[in-house]
C-alpha cells in the first residue's frame, strides 16, 4: 500500500502542476481580452490572432484543471439526490460513477492521442490565423485526460478499500429487530 500512496502523491502533485498551468492560461486570456477589447474600442487596432490565441488557451484552462479537480472530489455532484441514500450505498453508487467516468475518460483520452497521431502526422495542418500546429493542443489534451483517468483510478481504489474495510450494511431486519 505504500507504493500506491507513493504513486498517488506523485500523480496529485503532477495534477497540481497541470492546474498551475490552467491558471496561468485563464490568467492570460483575461488579461488578452481586457487588452484587444481597450485596442478594439479606443485605438481601433485589434490584436490580431487573439481571438484564436484565446481559443487555444482555452484548452489550457480546462483540461489543465480537470485533474486536479478529479483528485480533490471537486467533480459535480447532486447532493439533493445522493443524500437520500445510506452512507455505504452512497459509496458504493459514487465508487460505480466514478469506473464509469474513468471508463469515459481512458476511452476519450484514446480518442483524442489519434487525433493527435493524425495532426502531428501532417505538420502542415494549422490554425488559419496564428499558424500554429494543432499537434501540441491535441498532446497535452490527451496527457491531462490520461491523468484525469489515472486519478479517478487512485479515487477508485481509495474508495473500494474504503468499502472494504467499512464492511457489509447490516440488514435491515436486524437493525428493526428481526419481524
Amino acid at each position: 500500500m505504500k507504493v500506491f500512496s507513493g504513486a498517488a502523491t506523485a500523480i496529485n502533485k503532477i495534477s497540481a502542476l497541470f492546474s498551475i498551468v490552467s491558471a496561468i492560461c485563464l490568467f492570460a486570456m483575461a488579461g488578452l481580452t481586457f487588452v484587444d477589447v481597450f485596442m478594439r474600442y479606443f485605438l481601433s487596432r485589434p490584436i490580431t490572432g487573439s481571438q484564436e490565441f484565446v481559443e487555444f488557451m482555452m484548452i489550457f484552462t480546462i483540461y489543465g484543471g480537470l485533474p486536479y479537480a478529479t483528485s480533490k472530489w471537486l467533480l459535480l455532484s447532486v447532493e439533493a439526490l445522493t443524500q437520500k441514500f445510506r452512507p455505504l450505498a452512497r459509496k458504493t453508487l459514487t465508487t460505480f460513477f466514478t469506473l464509469l467516468c474513468m471508463l469515459a475518460s481512458g476511452a476519450m483520452c484514446a480518442k483524442v492521442f489519434e487525433h493527435f497521431r493524425y495532426y502531428a502526422a501532417n505538420p502542415l495542418l494549422r490554425s488559419s490565423i496564428l499558424k500554429w500546429p494543432y499537434w501540441p493542443f491535441y498532446l497535452f489534451t490527451s496527457m491531462a485526460l490520461a491523468l484525469m483517468t489515472i486519478e479517478m483510478l487512485v479515487l477508485l481504489v481509495k474508495r473500494v478499500n474504503e468499502i472494504r474495510t467499512t464492511g457489509r450494511p447490516i440488514p435491515e431486519k436486524e437493525v428493526r429487530g428481526g419481524e
